[in-house]
């Protein structure tokens, strides 16, 4: 077996996290932000659907992804931020409410309630007594959480052209094919923010 993230071998000596259709080595587990010495089955689930419910290739899309103008990584605080992130989702997916014929017929993939949005964003230091290089993230006046603390140096404030997020989450519904018969499954998700930063192109 595989890691369904870097694609490397999955045996008895590789530390690695189960899911319901192969695995994912500590590294990758740990990127996507879950603890791996607590490897409880809520991790699993958001794991999952990062992995699966929103098509990202996990080795493109790792917990900071660094290109040659843009910086890509997860918003962190956001359990704290649910009711902030929600209220950035104006706009309910037509999907969402087709009928189960209609849905059946015409979906493929995970659909949400309301769709992704995608919204300017604002980096500023905060100054914080639990974190001295706390960088928190807003959208217009609104907070929505902070860089992680590992990722804070690659984030430098003077070398940011532009920084937008990506909102996304919530109740969804979802074709399931098991026994040979489609129905349709509902869940839900954390609201969570996904953060890119696009870099001055003089500091390249």
């Amino acid at each position: 077996m595989k890691c369904c993230g870097c694609g490397t071998n999955l045996g008895i000596f590789k530390k690695y996290a189960p899911l319901s259709d192969g695995g994912i080595c500590k590294n990758c587990f740990e990127r996507l932000g879950f603890n791996f010495n607590d490897k409880d089955s809520f991790s699993h689930y958001r794991c999952e659907d990062i992995l699966h419910g929103y098509g990202y290739m996990m080795k493109s899309q790792t917990d900071v992804q660094e290109k040659a103008d843009t910086i890509e990584l997860f918003v962190a605080g956001y359990d704290f931020k649910q009711d902030e992130l929600k209220s950035l989702l104006e706009y309910e997916n037509d999907e969402y409410t087709l009928s189960k014929k209609e849905f059946l017929e015409t979906v493929a993939d995970r659909v949400y309630q309301f769709d992704t949005e995608y919204l300017p964003a604002t980096i500023v230091h905060e100054d914080n007594e639990h974190d001295p290089n706390a960088l928190a993230v807003y959208v217009d006046d609104l907070h929505i959480g902070y860089i992680a603390r590992k990722d804070q140096k690659k984030v430098n404030l003077d070398n940011i052209a532009a920084a937008e997020v990506e909102i996304y989450g919530g109740k969804y519904k979802e074709i399931n094919f098991d026994d040979y018969e489609e129905t349709i499954v509902k869940g839900e998700t954390p609201y969570k923010a996904r953060l890119i930063i696009t870099l001055k192109k003089e500091e390249l």
